[in-house]
């Protein structure tokens, strides 16, 4: 499976968070990705960081308020 799918799988059917936007973009085999969620409170933010970083390949995941 690839990594955008098991990263799109895990926020919208795991943790039924919507995604609001997605932007990924990729060179040499190595991708850079912005996804805009709409979450419920930090502690839903804190399970979605959590569980992206268990994705085998995944190396990051940062958090930018709006």
């Amino acid at each position: 499976m690839g990594l955008v799918n098991e990263v799109t799988r895990v926020i919208s059917n795991n943790l039924n968070v919507n995604i609001h936007s997605l932007n990924i973009s990729g060179d040499e085999g190595y991708f850079h990705g912005q996804i805009t969620l709409h979450v419920k409170n930090n502690k839903q933010v804190n399970n979605v960081i959590k569980k992206l970083l268990e994705i085998d390949g995944l190396e990051k995941v940062t958090r930018n308020s709006s």
